[in-house]
């Protein structure tokens, strides 16, 4: 190689601030700021040392974005809360930074295919069997 194509070369090397799964770190990042409402791509950027367009460009060698972390991240804590069964529907929502109920119900529902609540009633059932 070239001087030249090096440099090409290395813009595709795993960042050093970014561990090699990138996706999990992230996802913890988020999880740990999401109750303090959406945390923000330029503050995950700059936590893992990068910019925000070389961030943009990791999730994408990872296959995602960081809208879809950031949701995959409340999701998957919502069917935590719900299946821990200690916090009401509206707690979850208000906590994942949801305007209300009814919204968080929606998203849920449409990434999960059921409704909160319904979802929380079988994982009690499957737990009582």
């Amino acid at each position: 190689f070239g001087a030249e194509e090096e440099v090409q070369a290395g813009d595709y090397l795993p960042d050093p601030h970014l561990p090699g799964d990138c996706l999990s770190s992230v996802k913890l990042f988020i999880e740990s700021l999401i109750t303090g409402g959406y945390p923000g791509i330029a503050v995950a950027a700059e936590a893992a040392g990068t910019s925000v367009r070389s961030f943009k460009r990791r999730l994408a060698d990872c296959g995602t974005n960081y809208s879809d972390l950031v949701a995959e991240t409340r999701m998957t804590m919502a069917e935590r809360w719900l299946r821990e069964g200690t916090r009401s529907v509206s707690e979850i929502a208000s906590a994942l930074g949801y305007k209300d109920r009814s919204n968080f119900s929606r998203a849920f529902s449409r990434l999960n295919g059921i409704s909160p609540m319904t979802y929380r009633d079988t994982v009690i059932r499957n737990n009582l069997r």
